[in-house]
């Protein structure tokens, strides 16, 4: 029993009478004569339609399951290019309105795909404000990445990459356990440092290079000893636990410098008051005479 367009087949009621009315079987009613919606299943419990199932007219083809109370509150199409929408038209394989859960799942698989976020209305797949989505892609030497992304206008904004348990922002290929390119925002940042931490200058066996050797040094190198070059450093960056040991090192020497210095200005202020003292005692003899 089925209909096509602008033709309405009979079908054989149990008393042998032909009939293109609504034909029940059980609780299972047939529609044959229906042009308007072009043919369907129907389905009653307690004698009110719940849903239809087959080709409804007005969804463009598609063969329709629909759950109603009156109007339509919820239906899922399957079109002819093999879409599913939950709760809406689809315009992806699968297009869900709403929301989903997922109970006791074991495994779900698929390389080079994406979950993308847009905004509402947006026609998938010819709009270009795609928002962001939710890719797992192979990464590079074969390594599985998982990609969260802003997008707009056909560019990648912002990034966050976890692959090979590393974490990139701003980069697809992190090269540190965090990777990020831009800058960082932060109330307060805490290192473990794998260095000696810098008082060890304190020490009474510490050698404190002399001015004079440390002169020597910056007037060859133009910078620090122990400290990177601004050519290193464009180069390969700092490490910043081990630059703010290096960094407190030479502020302790610095203090230790100034502590001489100190000591060294008193020894010659008292040698200066000695002599003062003297050259006054000079003074007073030579006007006696």
């Amino acid at each position: 029993m089925y209909s096509v367009p602008g033709q309405s087949l009979q079908s054989v009621t149990d008393n042998g009478s032909t009939t293109t009315n609504r034909v029940g079987i059980g609780n299972v009613y047939l529609s044959p004569g229906n042009t308007e919606h072009a043919g369907y299943i129907e389905f009653y419990k307690g004698g009110v339609q719940n849903s239809r199932l087959g080709y409804i007219g007005y969804d463009n083809s598609n063969v329709t399951y629909s759950a109603e109370q009156g109007n339509h509150t919820f239906y899922g199409n399957l079109v002819a290019n093999n879409k599913v929408g939950i709760g809406a038209a689809p315009l992806a394989p699968l297009d869900v309105s709403g929301d989903m859960i997922l109970r006791n799942y074991q495994n779900i698989k698929g390389g080079g795909s994406s979950i993308l976020f847009t905004p509402y209305g947006d026609d998938y797949p010819h709009s270009a404000s795609i928002r962001s989505y939710l890719d797992y892609a192979e990464g590079v030497n074969s390594r599985v990445r998982l990609v969260l992304s802003s997008f707009w206008a056909g560019k990648n904004q912002d990034e966050l990459t976890l692959i090979g348990g590393s974490v990139g922002i701003g980069t697809k290929l992190p090269d540190e356990k965090l990777t990020v390119y831009g800058n960082i925002h932060a109330q307060g940042v805490r290192v473990d440092l794998n260095v000696p931490y810098a008082d060890y200058v304190f020490n009474e066996d510490y050698q404190l290079p002399a001015l004079s050797d440390l002169r020597c040094y910056i007037s060859q190198h133009h910078h620090l000893p122990e400290i990177p070059s601004a050519q290193q450093v464009a180069k390969d960056g700092i490490n910043l636990g081990e630059m703010n040991v290096k960094l407190l090192q030479k502020i302790e020497e610095l203090t230790l410098y100034l502590i001489e210095k100190d000591e060294q200005l008193k020894r010659e202020h008292q040698s200066n008051e000695t002599l003062i003292k003297r050259l006054d005692a000079i003074e007073k003899q030579i006007s006696n005479y």
